[in-house]
């Protein structure tokens, strides 16, 4: 689970290893870097607008979780992850950051996409069989 905990700015201003094992590198230290990252909407593979990261929902005092993304690393490599993000409120309606959550689902969607096809396999042989 990649963590990052942003200031009210956007800012960066810790996050934990994980964060640079799921992106394959991480280049992000504020909003203007979101540019950087390359996704998809796992379900529509419509490519994701910056306004659309759960960071910058967060920072604007909106709650998303487990946007489901398919991803362009840094490596190049292709993964999908879950995109949560909080706001990190003071009082009312003071925001003081946000915090980022981003889980590599890869492996779970990819027995998923092999269950499916599987589950259409046997399906076709019970027709035949009939």
């Amino acid at each position: 689970m990649g963590i990052w905990v942003l200031d009210q700015e956007g800012n960066k201003l810790i996050s934990n290893k994980m964060t640079d094992e799921i992106w394959g590198g991480l280049i992000y230290e504020n909003p203007a870097d979101l540019g950087n990252f390359k996704a998809r909407w796992n379900d529509s593979g419509e490519v994701i607008s910056a306004n659309q990261w759960a960071a910058i929902k967060a920072l604007r005092g909106e709650t998303h979780l487990n946007q489901t993304l398919d991803i362009v690393n840094f490596d190049g490599t292709h993964k999908t992850i879950l995109d949560s993000g909080m706001p990190i409120i003071k009082n009312k309606d003071d925001i003081a950051g946000a915090i980022i959550i981003n889980v590599d689902v890869t492996q779970q969607k990819e027995c998923e996409k092999k269950l499916k096809q599987v589950q259409s396999e046997l399906e076709k042989y019970k027709q035949k069989s009939k």
